[in-house]
């Protein structure tokens, strides 16, 4: 999977998208490091149709390696070691449904213990549980990797050119949040926060005093 292309060098961006969600250019086949917390779903934009294919490559500390690509000219997509390769062929394999119109998509994909997804301009188009996978392959091989059971995912990269040197169609940005939270989400916590410790203060002092009262009935019967 590697390719001949004129070599894009990018600075990196620090424009941020949807406010706390900031973008990175990419340099295609270089590896970046994944940190969950601030790239969990992992998002990525594509500006162009063309070439159709795009391939990116999860790399985990398991040493094992997964996959996601798909194809423009048809919407196939594969899921290395869980769904077959068929990207191209006519009613054959899985296929991305719903694709918003381009050319710029904001793709941002996600998994979890049981099922992969990939969502593109805020549209759901993809949606596959591991139980689905193809009997050739193994629990271990889709479901357990996928799902980090195996080992955390640590780097990836977009592809250059696939498997026989095509050319492929690698995203500009990636994106990372940066961790802050925005006026409202501080807003609603401090709001929850205030709440619960109010109704604790409440709580507390209903206690000690059913306990008062208690004490006085006692004082009052032993009189």
């Amino acid at each position: 999977m590697k390719t001949v292309l004129c070599l894009l060098v990018f600075s990196v961006l620090s424009h941020s998208v949807e406010g706390k969600w900031n973008a990175h250019a990419v340099v295609a086949n270089e590896k970046y490091s994944y940190e969950k917390q601030e790239m969990f779903p992992f998002r990525f934009k594509t500006v162009t149709a063309s070439p159709s294919q795009m391939w990116v490559t999860f790399y985990y500390s398991s040493g094992a390696w997964g996959q996601l690509r798909w194809s423009e000219s048809n919407w196939g997509v594969e899921l290395y070691a869980c769904t077959d390769d068929k990207l191209n062929t006519t009613g054959a394999g899985d296929k991305l449904t719903n694709v918003p119109a381009g050319p710029d998509r904001i793709w941002e994909v996600s998994w979890g213990d049981e099922d992969f997804s990939v969502s593109c301009n805020g549209n759901n188009v993809w949606y596959f549980k591991y139980e689905n996978r193809l009997s050739k392959f193994t629990e271990n091989s889709c479901d357990r990797m996928y799902s980090e059971q195996r080992g955390s995912l640590k780097t990836f990269k977009f592809n250059k050119t696939g498997a026989s040197g095509e050319i492929l169609n690698f995203p500009t940005e990636y994106y990372t949040n940066d961790g802050k939270e925005d006026k409202k989400d501080k807003k609603d916590k401090k709001d929850k926060k205030d709440k619960k410790d109010k109704k604790d203060k409440k709580d507390k002092k209903d206690k000690k005093n059913k306990k008062k009262d208690k004490k006085k009935k006692n004082n009052a019967v032993q009189i």
